[in-house]
């Protein structure tokens, strides 16, 4: 807080012309630190209080936070803010229920369903991570860097393991053999190659 609080009294964050706040809840908390702003979430939490999420139990540990005082509660703090863009995995029920209380009008929520835990690691490893900061930081609409995204995940090896493990729990073989063919279009993995093996016996 002081250090945000000192930021504010300073007047720093006024010297510059755009300022984007990149991260999970505390970059929303903290974004009313320079109004006007733009934020991109990935997969925030809007609050760890108990009285209002207790339906998390992820975090348990965190809860002891204060979640009550100054930027307290996450969608709350981005009143001020030009824009914000989350990314999450709406079929995660937590995540879907944490999202739902960002409903600002200046907030808009990009899909990356299954891969809630990895969206970070896909978005920094395909290399649009600055792409889309410098769409931000010019005020653009970064919806075409999102849809390269969600694009480019298909090269990205944990998607396709993910997204088998699911398919298989469901126990639906027939789509099961569709996500080993498409990955081993792209990957030449032996775990793909002996799954659509079984999966042809059926």
């Amino acid at each position: 807080y002081a250090y945000f609080d000192r930021l504010i009294d300073d007047g720093i964050l006024d010297n510059f012309e755009k300022v984007v706040f990149y991260g999970k809840d505390a970059a929303a908390a903290y974004s009313v630190s320079a109004p006007m702003c733009r934020v991109l979430l990935i997969s925030p939490q809007a609050t760890l209080d108990p009285a209002r999420a207790g339906w998390d139990n992820r975090f348990v540990k965190q809860r002891r936070q204060d979640f009550t005082s100054r930027f307290g509660y996450a969608p709350d703090m981005l009143a001020s803010a030009e824009a914000a863009t989350i990314i999450c995995d709406l079929k995660v029920k937590e995540e879907a229920m944490h999202v739902s209380l960002f409903h600002a009008e200046n907030t808009k929520i990009y899909r990356m369903p299954f891969l809630s835990g990895h969206i970070e690691k896909i978005f920094l490893s395909q290399n649009l991570f600055k792409d889309v900061i410098l769409r931000f930081n010019n005020g653009e609409n970064a919806t075409k860097g999102f849809v390269d995204l969600l694009r480019r995940q298909r090269k990205y090896l944990h998607y396709y393991r993910v997204l088998l493990s699911v398919t298989d729990s469901m126990q639906r073989p027939y789509l099961s053999k569709l996500v080993c063919r498409a990955a081993l279009k792209v990957f030449r993995r032996p775990r793909f190659r002996k799954r659509l093996s079984e999966l042809e016996t059926l």
